[in-house]
């Protein structure tokens, strides 16, 4: 596993089980709207990737969005809100 910024501590849940589970969310999410075509609506910078990857494993016709959100305002700081 490559380091990014340092060390990285224990890994809890492994590469090959997140992947093994957005399979299986894939499969679910075809077998629960079959005869649909969903919208992914995806948060930019946070969840790029992961919609990436679960689309991947969506058999249907599908809309595929992004948002970008923030919570700065008017202000050049997070609100924390």
């Amino acid at each position: 596993m490559q380091e990014i910024g340092g060390e990285i501590g224990r890994v809890l849940i492994s590469e090959e089980q997140i992947q093994g589970r957005v399979r299986e969310l894939g499969a679910a999410i075809t077998r629960d709207y079959e005869d649909r075509s969903p919208l992914f609506v995806g948060i930019l910078r946070g969840a790029a990737i992961f919609h990436s990857d679960l689309i991947r494993h969506v058999d249907l016709r599908l809309k595929v969005d992004f948002i970008s959100l923030s919570s700065y305002g008017d202000a050049t700081r997070t609100s924390g809100q």
